[in-house]
Order: structure tokens, then sequence, then C-alpha cells
């Protein structure tokens, strides 16, 4: 497995064919997300989610696998306490929110 590097990113779009598109270290990333997929018929409400929601949190990424595809884990800073900061994976709130269906796991 190559180092896994994580990093501040952006969204930015959800394609119709269902590749999320992000902006990870000053570059455009087309990429899928790590356990989680967007269907073709759920692109444009992921994409109007994301739109509304994103732009309002901290986003982190962390690459898996540059490949093609490029494999990411999105995470989304949900909320701070005492105890630090609380960050939630953003496949899998697709998944909650039925815009997403589960994948197998890699990396």
């Amino acid at each position: 497995m190559e180092n896994q590097t994580t990093t501040p990113c952006r969204f930015e779009a959800v394609e119709p064919a269902g590749v999320i598109v992000l902006e990870v270290g000053g570059r455009h990333v087309r990429a899928t997300l790590q356990g989680a997929q967007i269907p073709p018929s759920k692109a444009a409400d992921a994409d109007a989610f994301l739109t509304d929601r994103a732009p309002r949190v901290d986003l982190r990424c962390t690459t898996h696998d540059a490949g093609p595809p490029t494999v990411l884990t999105v995470e989304v800073l949900a909320w701070r306490d005492k105890s630090g900061h609380v960050w939630q994976d953003l496949g899998k709130v697709l998944i909650e929110q039925g815009l997403a269906e589960p994948t197998t796991v890699r990396g």
C-alpha cells in the first residue's frame, strides 16, 4: 500500500457518472470515495446536497490510491468539543442520506 496522506480539501462537484471532484493540494481531483459509491441516478441529488452543505464545513481528504481511479476518504468536521475535533466519513454520511451505496472497502 502506498503512503497515505491527509490534507485539507474542498468540494467542487459530483459528476453525472457519480465521480466526486475535489480540490486537493491545489489540484482538481476526480475520485471515488473509499467504501461508498454514488450511483449515476443519485449524482444530481448528491451534488445538490454537497453544494449546499460542504462550503460551510471543513473537509479533509486521505488518498488511498492515486489511481486511476483516485480513491479518497473524505471526512467532514462534524463538531469540536473539549476533547478535540470530531470527523465523520463523508461516504457514510452519503449512505445514511440515501445518496450513495456501500462498496467493499479498499486500502
